[in-house]
């Protein structure tokens, strides 16, 4: 009886085992039948969609073509016209330009510079100067000569500077020309102004100094008179002619010296008149130089101009054959893009053509796989509710079965008890034997060895 509990707990669960491992091979069947119904169905969707959106796309691609095309016809129409009006408006502003240069550097800059040198001839004067100020004035006018000297040298260098630059025949070098040139006309204005008025603040000084230097003189002979005169007048009954031998001999003496003055007075004036003199024909030397270099410079300022005029008149007939020859060009590349454009329009029929037979045959492709849809959805769902039924018929089975097994497993329980209980009452029988035959095989061996 033990033993056919065991066998029958062993095929109990063996049998159970197999219903278990059938109900997973069932729900595994029906998940594969599911996922291949979800694939089928998500693959179909798929196609449909690319299948659209390839449509989508070639007809975006050909709509963008010829958008392209036109854009690119009305683009060239309008670089055309942008051409030729831009070309038109830089010809006019580069006479204007020249135009307007020629009259200003006519009208304003040379009147200017001949004022200023008449100016200058008007402010010469002689002056007759004191023989302890000569050394002082000589220096001070050498040095301020000197000085409008390395000025009048660094305005040549600079106008030397800017006709090398506008040599260049650029018409950026042309407008650095005319700033250079007016700053250079600002500069020598302005050291002109600055000599003529460092002269007149000379000659004002030194005026300044003949007249105090007059009154003073004139003061001390009054002065020295009026003395002369009191002593002569308290001594001139005791010392009358002493007093005349004196007076004789001041006399005489104020005489020589008045000569001696008068000379030197005249001395100096004949000096004066050469420095003078010297210093008006340097100048006029330097103003005729200095109307030659100008005028050598208009000369050569009309040339440059007129040879730029010519080149940019030669460089403007050049863009001019350029762009009607770019016209011709793209009159051809027109002509070619109308006759590619009729081609495409052709190809884009054609392909119209093609595109609805691809829809049609896509269409019947499409009826087709949703009657095979519909078909396997309907053998999907017979097979799903038989699997249905059958799993509910073997949950209530496994139902079933699963209370008969819990009843034989608490029969199997109760006896496993009973079988527990018998065993425990055998181990202590077994081991009060045990106890017994070792007190025996103590007996056996005490009596063996008495016997012994």
């Amino acid at each position: 009886k033990n033993q056919e509990e065991p066998d029958a707990q062993k095929v109990m669960q063996e049998q159970l085992d197999a219903l278990v491992a059938q109900d997973k091979q069932t729900m595994a069947d029906l998940d594969v039948v599911r996922k291949h119904g979800v694939k089928l169905d998500e693959r179909e969707k798929k196609n449909q969609e690319e299948l659209a959106k390839r449509i989508m796309a070639l007809s975006e691609e050909t709509e963008e073509q010829f958008q392209g095309v036109g854009l690119k016809l009305h683009e060239l129409g309008n670089t055309d016209d942008e051409m030729k009006a831009a070309y038109e408006a830089e010809d006019k502003r580069q006479d204007e330009n020249f135009l307007a240069f020629k009259a200003e550097l006519l009208d304003t800059r040379l009147p200017d510079i001949w004022t200023e040198l008449q100016r200058l001839e008007e402010v010469k004067v002689d002056k007759s100067l004191w023989q302890e100020h000569k050394d002082k004035m000589q220096d001070y006018m050498q040095k301020e000569f000197s000085n409008v000297r390395e000025s009048l040298q660094q305005t040549e260098n600079k106008l030397r500077a800017e006709q090398i630059k506008a040599s260049e025949g650029h018409m950026r070098d042309h407008q650095e020309l005319k700033e250079a040139t007016e700053a250079a006309d600002k500069q020598l204005q302005k050291n002109l102004d600055a000599a003529v008025a460092k002269l007149d603040e000379t000659i004002k000084d030194l005026e300044g100094f003949v007249k105090a230097g007059l009154a003073e003189a004139t003061k001390q002979m009054e002065e020295r008179t009026a003395e002369v005169l009191k002593t002569s007048t308290d001594k001139i009954r005791m010392l009358t002619e002493d007093t005349q031998a004196r007076f004789e001999a001041t006399h005489k003496d104020i005489k020589d010296r008045d000569n001696k003055i008068h000379v030197r007075v005249e001395e100096l004036t004949i000096k004066s008149e050469k420095t003078f003199t010297g210093l008006n024909e340097r100048l006029e030397e330097m103003v005729r130089i200095e109307r030659a270099r100008l005028a050598a410079l208009e000369h050569e300022f009309t040339q440059n101009a007129a040879r730029v005029q010519s080149d940019l008149r030669a460089e403007m007939e050049r863009l001019r054959d350029d762009h009607d020859q770019e016209a011709a060009r793209l009159d051809a590349d027109l002509g070619d893009l109308h006759m590619k454009h009729d081609v495409t329009k052709q190809e884009f029929n054609f392909f119209q053509s093609r595109l609805q037979e691809q829809r049609e045959w896509a269409q019947d492709k499409l009826t087709e796989s949703e009657t095979a849809l519909k078909a396997a959805q309907a053998d999907a769902q017979e097979g799903l509710a038989a699997s249905t039924k059958m799993l509910h018929a073997l949950r209530d089975d496994a139902v079933g079965f699963r209370e008969k097994m819990a009843k034989y497993i608490s029969v199997l329980q109760h006896s496993t008890d009973g079988h527990g209980d018998a065993i425990q009452s055998l181990e202590g029988q077994r081991a009060r034997m045990r106890e017994e035959l070792n007190v025996l095989i103590q007996d056996h061996k005490a009596y063996t060895a008495d016997m012994d």
